[in-house]
Order: structure tokens, then sequence, then C-alpha cells
């Protein structure tokens, strides 16, 4: 058994909803367009890109079994890429957001989780006003 370090369960194995080869050749066929348009528009050259996308029409039409390996390779990078940058944009959203927040919090005194142990309380639970709904409506909460 592999002992956990993070949050996330990088070690566990799922099989992920892959995309058929149609798709991904449309969708690689569409950007090799726009990016043969776009260079077309700026410097007057962009052939060879409208013609890999001329190409990736044709395989996604008429040969989808050619475009397997290149899925495989995609969908590959697009999970090596989600290993690298969820725990990154997971922290810079910590530190820029939540940390700052908290410590404003700490400076101002504020407690909304009313955290702070209060000496001669009874119970920490919160008095509802008006009160809750009645029990026997929790029964099937799932």
């Amino acid at each position: 058994m592999r002992k956990k370090h993070f949050h996330e369960d990088y070690f566990r194995k799922t099989e992920e909803k892959k995309s058929t080869e149609r798709n991904f050749g449309i969708v690689m066929a569409m950007a090799c367009a726009l990016i043969g348009f776009l260079r077309f528009y700026r410097s007057g050259q962009g052939t060879l890109w409208f013609i890999a996308a001329v190409l990736f029409v044709l395989l996604a039409y008429f040969y989808e079994k050619a475009l397997s390996p290149l899925n495989l390779l995609w969908q590959r990078l697009g999970q090596l890429l989600f290993y690298i940058t969820n725990p990154i944009i997971l922290a810079v959203i910590f530190m820029v957001l939540l940390l700052p927040l908290g410590l404003i919090f700490r400076l101002l005194g504020k407690d909304p989780l009313h955290l702070k142990k209060q000496k001669g309380q009874k119970s920490y639970w919160l008095k509802r006003n008006p009160p809750g709904p009645i029990p026997q409506t929790m029964k099937n909460q799932f």
C-alpha cells in the first residue's frame, strides 16, 4: 500500500472517458485552421496549417483508426499537465485569496465560525431563532 502525501490521490487508477477519434480529428482540424488563418492574416503564410487541417478532417471522417495514437498521446499530455498545474493553481489561489483574508480577519479580531472558547458558556451550540425543522422531517436525507 502506497503512503499518500497529498490531498489528491495521484496513484488511483481510474479510467477517464476518452474522446472519440472523430471528435479529436475535428478539434485538431479546427485548431490547425485557426492557426493557419492567423498566420495567413499576419504574414501571408500558413499553407501548411491549412493542409494539416484538411488532413485531420479527412482522417477523422475516412480513417479514424490512424488518429487513435495521437488521441491517446493528447489525452496523456492533458493528464500530465493536470498533475503539474492543479497543485500550483490551487496553491496560488490559497496564497493569494485565502491566506490574506484569514490574516485580515485575525488582525480585526473577527471569528465568523465562532471558534474562540468563551468562559462560562455551557454549550457551544448556537441557538436558532426561529428553530429549525422538526426532527421527523430529517429521516431520508440522502
